[in-house]
């Protein structure tokens, strides 16, 4: 279990619409987050984190999502998700929420 902060982000204008594990096109309505570079590791390859389903939990709020990218500006715990995944959790006006996953 991981603790850290949930941020979100726009797969087609920031990092690429194909994430760092590569795959099919992503966009803002795709059920996938992008993991610190710490978890990550190098970004010109494959993690062994990619492909993989988290639960994150936001309060009395859950949901899965697809690792699929990774977050260079992110905290070692932190998640970067697709505003669909933000949106399952919490309000986009809120920006940053504390999440366990």
């Amino acid at each position: 279990t991981y603790n850290g902060h949930g941020t979100f982000f726009s797969p087609a204008t920031e990092g690429g619409d194909r994430g760092a594990c590569g795959g099919k096109k992503e966009s803002d309505a795709s059920d996938i987050v992008a993991i610190s570079a710490d978890h990550f590791g190098p970004t010109d390859k494959n993690s062994k984190w990619c492909g993989k389903k988290v639960l994150i939990k936001y309060g009395d709020k859950e949901t899965t999502a697809i690792i699929q990218d990774a977050c260079p500006t992110c905290n070692k715990d932190s998640l970067d998700m697709t505003p669909s995944v933000f949106a399952k959790l919490a309000d986009a006006s809120k920006g940053i929420i504390p999440i366990t996953w």
